[in-house]
Protein backbone atom coordinates (compact mmCIF):
# COMPACT_ATOMS: atom_id res chain seq x y z
CA UNK A 1 0.00 0.00 0.00
CA UNK A 2 1.55 3.70 -0.91
CA UNK A 3 1.65 6.23 1.63
CA UNK A 4 -0.98 8.50 1.19
CA UNK A 5 -0.13 12.29 0.21
CA UNK A 6 -1.76 15.70 1.79
CA UNK A 7 -0.83 18.30 -0.47
CA UNK A 8 -2.72 21.66 0.30
CA UNK A 9 -2.95 23.75 -2.95
CA UNK A 10 -2.09 27.50 -1.70
CA UNK A 11 -3.56 29.50 -4.93
CA UNK A 12 -6.79 27.40 -4.70
CA UNK A 13 -6.91 28.46 -1.05
CA UNK A 14 -5.77 31.88 -1.67
CA UNK A 15 -8.44 32.66 -4.21
CA UNK A 16 -11.28 31.23 -1.98
CA UNK A 17 -10.03 33.40 0.79
CA UNK A 18 -10.37 37.11 -1.39
CA UNK A 19 -13.56 35.70 -2.98
CA UNK A 20 -15.32 35.29 0.72
CA UNK A 21 -13.77 38.34 1.53
CA UNK A 22 -15.04 40.73 -1.13
CA UNK A 23 -18.32 38.61 -0.63
CA UNK A 24 -18.43 39.77 2.85
CA UNK A 25 -17.34 42.94 2.30
CA UNK A 26 -20.21 43.36 -0.65
CA UNK A 27 -23.02 42.08 2.22
CA UNK A 28 -21.95 44.39 4.91
CA UNK A 29 -21.89 47.62 1.96
CA UNK A 30 -25.47 46.53 0.83
CA UNK A 31 -27.08 45.56 4.52
CA UNK A 32 -25.88 49.30 5.57
CA UNK A 33 -27.11 50.86 2.57
CA UNK A 34 -30.95 48.99 3.10
CA UNK A 35 -30.69 49.89 6.39
CA UNK A 36 -29.79 53.76 5.90
CA UNK A 37 -32.55 53.64 2.84
CA UNK A 38 -35.29 52.18 5.69
CA UNK A 39 -34.04 54.54 8.33
CA UNK A 40 -34.38 57.65 5.66
CA UNK A 41 -37.99 56.67 4.76
CA UNK A 42 -38.87 55.89 8.43
CA UNK A 43 -37.75 59.72 9.54
CA UNK A 44 -39.59 61.42 6.75
CA UNK A 45 -42.84 59.51 7.84
CA UNK A 46 -42.81 60.79 10.91
CA UNK A 47 -41.88 64.51 9.49
CA UNK A 48 -44.57 64.42 7.27
CA UNK A 49 -47.12 63.04 10.12
CA UNK A 50 -45.91 65.53 12.72
CA UNK A 51 -46.61 69.11 11.51
CA UNK A 52 -43.88 71.80 12.91
CA UNK A 53 -46.09 73.63 15.64
CA UNK A 54 -42.94 75.67 16.28
CA UNK A 55 -42.46 77.19 12.56
CA UNK A 56 -46.32 77.47 11.81
CA UNK A 57 -46.02 79.67 15.18
CA UNK A 58 -43.35 82.04 14.16
CA UNK A 59 -44.90 82.34 10.55
CA UNK A 60 -48.17 83.57 12.31
CA UNK A 61 -46.26 85.89 14.93
CA UNK A 62 -44.45 87.84 11.72
CA UNK A 63 -47.35 87.89 9.76
CA UNK A 64 -49.04 89.97 12.70
CA UNK A 65 -46.13 92.23 13.06
CA UNK A 66 -46.45 93.11 9.28
CA UNK A 67 -49.64 93.53 8.81
CA UNK A 68 -49.48 96.00 12.35
CA UNK A 69 -46.13 97.85 10.67
CA UNK A 70 -48.62 98.95 7.52
CA UNK A 71 -51.42 100.04 10.18
CA UNK A 72 -48.84 102.59 11.78
CA UNK A 73 -48.84 105.91 9.86
CA UNK A 74 -45.69 106.72 7.91
CA UNK A 75 -43.92 103.48 9.19
CA UNK A 76 -40.34 104.75 8.51
CA UNK A 77 -39.42 101.53 6.09
CA UNK A 78 -41.46 99.05 4.41
CA UNK A 79 -41.81 95.65 5.95
CA UNK A 80 -41.47 92.34 3.87
CA UNK A 81 -41.12 88.74 4.44
CA UNK A 82 -37.68 86.99 4.21
CA UNK A 83 -39.44 85.03 1.54
CA UNK A 84 -40.69 88.07 -0.56
CA UNK A 85 -37.23 90.37 0.12
CA UNK A 86 -35.68 87.05 -1.32
CA UNK A 87 -38.10 87.26 -4.69
CA UNK A 88 -37.58 90.99 -5.14
CA UNK A 89 -33.76 90.40 -4.95
CA UNK A 90 -33.80 87.96 -7.31
CA UNK A 91 -35.85 89.69 -9.61
CA UNK A 92 -33.90 92.73 -9.34
CA UNK A 93 -30.80 90.61 -10.26
CA UNK A 94 -28.96 90.91 -7.20
CA UNK A 95 -30.05 94.26 -6.13
CA UNK A 96 -32.52 96.08 -3.97
CA UNK A 97 -35.58 97.43 -5.28
CA UNK A 98 -35.20 100.91 -5.40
Amino acid sequence: MAAMKNEVNGPLMLTIGAISAILLVTAAVAVDGWYKNVEADEIVAKWDSSPNSWLQDIREKQEENLNDAHRIPRAPRYRVTIADAMKIVAKNGGKLAE
